[in-house]
């Protein structure tokens, strides 16, 4: 958007900080969110996300916040191979128990976030994960510094989605 408005507020939600966006047009014209959060998966093609991640979006942070994926290119084969229905079965299984989950109430039945402890066992080895993370990142230096230093709570993040999904896929209460 124009003034970089749009890029703060990708900042925001990256941390689930509240956000206000004023409109111009529209009802309501003020739009406030407590705790702003977005999950984005997609694709794009190597030569736009050089041009879309420009010096300025990488000195912003805002491309330290993306956790980006690229497998190695192999050949495309020719095959008669379905996903199997089982997989496609439990999948649409889990995504149904996932979205039929109650979010926590505060006492004016507003919904809050839940807190989520960490196991002994889970909590030592964050704490390893953590210590040694930030070992490398002090070696580390300009944009691959700035991605390194959002990657250190993936683990935990990607903890909670797996953990959800076993608790989804067991019996709900």
């Amino acid at each position: 958007g124009k003034g970089g408005a749009d890029e703060s507020h990708w900042l925001s939600m990256f941390n689930g900080e509240s956000l206000t966006v004023d409109r111009k047009t529209g009802f309501p014209r003020t739009i406030y969110v407590p705790r702003a959060l977005v999950s984005v998966t997609g694709s794009i093609q190597p030569a736009i996300l050089r041009r879309s991640l420009s010096n300025q979006r990488r000195e912003s942070g805002l491309a330290a916040r993306f956790l980006f994926a690229c497998p190695p290119r192999t050949p495309k084969c020719w095959t008669e191979a379905d996903v199997d229905p089982s997989l496609l079965s439990g999948l649409s299984c889990l995504f149904d128990r996932l979205f039929s989950l109650e979010a926590g109430a505060n006492e004016d039945g507003a919904r809050r976030p839940e807190l989520v402890a960490l196991t002994q066992v889970a909590r030592r080895n964050f704490i390893d994960h953590y210590d040694e993370h930030n070992a490398t990142a002090a070696t580390l230096s300009g944009d691959l510094a700035a991605a390194w230093s959002k990657l250190e709570e993936y683990p935990a993040r990607l903890a909670l989605v797996v953990g959800n999904s076993d608790y989804a896929t067991g019996p709900l209460k």
